[in-house]
This record gives C-alpha cells, sequence and structure tokens, in this order.
C-alpha cells in the first residue's frame, strides 16, 4: 500500500513543482491528519532518504515552517506562477528535473518571492489627462490611452501629432509630454525612506514635476494650460462661475473674477493635508536622454531631447512656480548631469533656473545662449491649479500607503502590489546598489547607442540618404497656445429674449462638448 502512495505522491508533486508545490505543503502543514514518515521525506525531497540524510530533511522542512510567513502574495499578481504556453511537457512530467528543482528551492526559502518579485511589473501611475493621440506600447502592440489608463513599468508612451498627456505617477510626481514625444518608464521603487523613478526620454518634449512641500502664491492670473480642461478629475475643475450680462448694461462684464484665486486656496488646503500624509518622503528621479542622465531629488526639471541632434534641460527654480518661500524654506536641489564616455565617469551640477545645451555626443554642457526659444513652452506650464490639485486629490486617494516609512514589505505587497526597497544613501542597501549599476550600465549602454548611431548616419550619407534630425519649434506648443488665447475663465450669460442653448447652459453638454474637442 505504502508504495501505492509513494508512487500517486509523486506524480502529484511533479505537477506541482512549479508553482504550486509550497501551495501544497502549506495544505499539508494545516491539515489535521498525521503525515507518515516517507510523505514527510518525499515533501522534502524525493533524495532526502538515499543522499542528505532524515534528520537533515526534519531540518530543512522546520526552516521552512518558520518561513511561512514570508510567504505573502502581492496585489494584482497570480499565485499560479505556471507558464503554461512555455512549458515543455517532457521537462514537467521529468521526476530528475523536478528533483533538481526541490533541492534549489530548499536552499532558497523565499524562492516564490524572489520569483515574484523578478517578473514584477510595478504600477508607475496613472494618466491624468490625454489630449489627441497617445500610445501606451507594452509588449508587441499598443493601446490607446484614457483617463485613468495605467502605465506600468517597462511601458513607452508616445504622443502623436497635437496631443499631449499629463501622467500621475504613484509617489505624486506629474509628467507632461508634449506633441511627438516619446518616454520609456523604466521603474518605480518604493524604499524604507525614499523613492526612486527611472526614466528615458527617446525624443521630444518632457516636464517632470517631483512633489514639493511647498504651498502656492495665492494669484488671480488666468490657468495657462487650458487645453486640458475639463479635467476628468471633477474635483480638481474650476468653479463654474456665470456673469448675467444684460445686453443694456454691460458694467458686470468687467467685474473681478475671482475663480483661479479660489481654486489656489482649495490646493493650498490640500497641499498642508497631504504633507501630514508623506512625512517627509522624497523622491529621486533618474532621467535617461540618449547623450546624457539627469539624476537628483525633488526635480523640477524639463527636457528637449532632439533626435539625431543637441538636448536641452533646465531644472526650474521654486520661485518661478510661484511657491511661498520662507528664510528657513530648502533651497533648490541641484542635479547632476552625468556625461556620455565608456571611462568618462565625470559629472555636471545644474545650476536652477538656466537652460542648459547637450552636446550630440554627450561629451559637454554648456548653458544656452538662447533660452527665449523655450518661453512660450514654459508659460503655458506656469499656471496649473487645476493640474496639481488634481495631483494632490489623487494622491490621497490612491498612494497613502507608499509614504509610511515603517511600513512592512508585506503590507507593501499585499495592500500595493510594490516590493520595498532599502536606502539610497546607505552603502551596501539594494536601492544604493541600484541607482549607482544604473549610473554605469546606462553611460555605457548610451554610449554604445551613440556610436551605432553615428555609423549608421555615416554609411546612410556614404549611400546619398538624408537623415534628417528634429528641431524644436511651434508644434510642440501651438496647439495647447491656440487653446489658452481663446478659452474663457467664465460663461458669459445674456439676458436676451433670443433661444438659449443647453450647450450654453447645461454643465453636463458643456463637459460634453468640451470632451468632443479634445
Amino acid at each position: 500500500m505504502k508504495h501505492w502512495t509513494l508512487f500517486l505522491f509523486l506524480i502529484l508533486a511533479s505537477s506541482l513543482s512549479y508553482g504550486d508545490d509550497l501551495d501544497a505543503l502549506d495544505a499539508m502543514l494545516d491539515s489535521d491528519e498525521k503525515m507518515d514518515e516517507i510523505s514527510l521525506d518525499l515533501a522534502m525531497d524525493v533524495e532526502t532518504t538515499e543522499s542528505r540524510g532524515k534528520g537533515r530533511a526534519e531540518n530543512e522542512f522546520r526552516l521552512y515552517r518558520e518561513n511561512r510567513d514570508v510567504q505573502f502574495n502581492f496585489k494584482g499578481v497570480k499565485k499560479n506562477l505556471i507558464k503554461w504556453n512555455e512549458i515543455n511537457p517532457d521537462g514537467w512530467l521529468s521526476l530528475g528535473a523536478w528533483k533538481k528543482s526541490r533541492v534549489r528551492k530548499d536552499q532558497e526559502p523565499e524562492w516564490k518571492l524572489n520569483l515574484i518579485e523578478r517578473n514584477l511589473r510595478e504600477l508607475v501611475g496613472r494618466f491624468l489627462e490625454c489630449v489627441g493621440d497617445c500610445r501606451i506600447y507594452r509588449g508587441e502592440g499598443f493601446s490607446t490611452s484614457q483617463f485613468k489608463s495605467r502605465v506600468r513599468e517597462l511601458d513607452e508612451i508616445i504622443t502623436q501629432e497635437n496631443s499631449y498627456a499629463w501622467i500621475a505617477i504613484a509617489d505624486g510626481t506629474m509628467v507632461r509630454l508634449s506633441p511627438n514625444t516619446s518616454v520609456s518608464f523604466k521603474e518605480i521603487n518604493i524604499g524604507k525612506k525614499e523613492n526612486f523613478i527611472h526614466l528615458r526620454i527617446n525624443s521630444g518634449n518632457l516636464l517632470v514635476l517631483n512633489r514639493a512641500k511647498h504651498k502656492y502664491k495665492v494669484r488671480n492670473l488666468r490657468e495657462t494650460d487650458k487645453v486640458f480642461l475639463p479635467l476628468g478629475v471633477n474635483a480638481a475643475n474650476p468653479e463654474e462661475v456665470k456673469i448675467k450680462l444684460n445686453e443694456d448694461d454691460l458694467s458686470n462684464f468687467i467685474e473681478k473674477n475671482t475663480t483661479v484665486q479660489k481654486h489656489y486656496e482649495k490646493l493650498n488646503t490640500y497641499i498642508e493635508a497631504n504633507n501630514d500624509l508623506i512625512e517627509g518622503k522624497e523622491t529621486h528621479t533618474m532621467v535617461v536622454m540618449p547623450n546624457g542622465t539627469v539624476f537628483g531629488k525633488n526635480m523640477q526639471a524639463e527636457f528637449v531631447v532632439l533626435l539625431g541632434g543637441e538636448s536641452y534641460v533646465k531644472q526650474r527654480t521654486f520661485a518661478e512656480q510661484f511657491m511661498e518661500l520662507d528664510e528657513e524654506s530648502d533651497p533648490e536641489s541641484e542635479l547632476e548631469y552625468f556625461y556620455r564616455g565608456f571611462e568618462n565617469k565625470e559629472k555636471f551640477s545644474l545650476e536652477a533656473g538656466n537652460w542648459y545645451r547637450v552636446g550630440i555626443k554627450g561629451k559637454s554642457i554648456v548653458p544656452h545662449t538662447d533660452p527665449q526659444i523655450f518661453r512660450v513652452g514654459e508659460y503655458l506650464t506656469s499656471n496649473i491649479p487645476s493640474i496639481l490639485l488634481a495631483r494632490e486629490i489623487l494622491l490621497e486617494e490612491k498612494s497613502e500607503f507608499i509614504f509610511k516609512t515603517g511600513i512592512s514589505r508585506k503590507d507593501l505587497a499585499e495592500n500595493g502590489g510594490y516590493r520595498l526597497w532599502g536606502e539610497i544613501d546607505k552603502k551596501g542597501d539594494d536601492l544604493n546598489l541600484r541607482v549607482r549599476f544604473l549610473k554605469e550600465y546606462t553611460r555605457r549602454i548610451e554610449t554604445t547607442n551613440l556610436v551605432v548611431a553615428r555609423q549608421f548616419k555615416r554609411r546612410a550619407s556614404d549611400r546619398g540618404e538624408l537623415t534628417k534630425s528634429m528641431i524644436y519649434d511651434s508644434s510642440f506648443y501651438d496647439r495647447a497656445l491656440r487653446d489658452y488665447i481663446v478659452s474663457r475663465d467664465s460663461e458669459i450669460v445674456v439676458d436676451t429674449d433670443r433661444e438659449v442653448l443647453n450647450s450654453t447652459k447645461k454643465l453636463f453638454w458643456k463637459i460634453i462638448n468640451e470632451k468632443k474637442r479634445k
């Protein structure tokens, strides 16, 4: 009878060994039935009684029992790790393969967690709004984005002509893509004391705004990035103000409108409340360009990458963004620029408030002599209370768990679906090692890419083929500027006996028409 029991267990064990064997062991441990001697040996390894001895098997089984508390699940990840479409039937049913796999798993109690983390594609953020055609490339195909479309690690976002996007990252960072822009969202790492974001701008115009704790000066100037309004986050949209205008009395038309002022007051209320939530947890960001890498904390930077040409970068000051500062306020963090070159480990500090021009080969960076060409694009993102308010609302709703400095790896995994990393400034911690590796790796791989690109360009030229480089022109802001010029901050209701259309008096119809216009 025992031989039949052994044979049946071997068949069941071989079918579970690649994904569900720990679940099977858990079931045995929780069972009231007493496991016989042979079943115990088999659960550990069928080779146990022959080579390692029963005492060692029982010791390893005890260690597994003690480590069951670290065997938790990630939110949104299936418990079954078996990749059925990749299974080779011969290998799957091989007893020898199962025995080898079982030995390796016995040596590492957290093998299942390690496997999950290796394949994990964490949620980077969500689309706050897309105007035009914004595409999410994941795997072999792409999908068109919409409000709250998810952006995961390794996704590439591409905006088409006359298309814009605001993306809210889980840690509160806001990212804006102008038309004809391509950005790869490489990774997001949630650390014990700080967070880390890794992006690559392949081409185009990108704005990265890490969340700062400062409130904003209350102003009553027109909102500038009107092309995105109304937002999908209804609570972040400006208050509807109707100015009743009598055709015989136009005095109401010149009355002061305080809509934007009230919007800033609401924004500051949210910022103050969320500052208590965040507990001082800062974000370090790495933005990789073909010809240079920029790294630093509290990034407030704009990037222009012209494919086949030079790149430009600027760290905005807090004062430029009209933040409320006092004598005790921390200054803007200096960003570091890392050169290209296989052996060039030099870096350059970017002074906030200045535009810098990066050479094609990534071996030079100098202050830009003509920053005026970027002024229009900068202006369109200079007064954006609705976008900032939407960030605070989403932060409160979706990201509270990210900022808990004492959170355990189990809670972060089960409640958010993220792996918990160490400290970025602590030598030897995994997050510290990860950042150091990325700095070295990106410098070498991007240098190789530049060499290959130059060789390709030279060969194309030898064949008489033309290769065009991108240029920075009005195509990056035309549509946004046009919307800003023609939009109004309030609705004018004319007191008249003429027919009034639904599209002018009903909020629902106004929103629908605005969405169609996008």
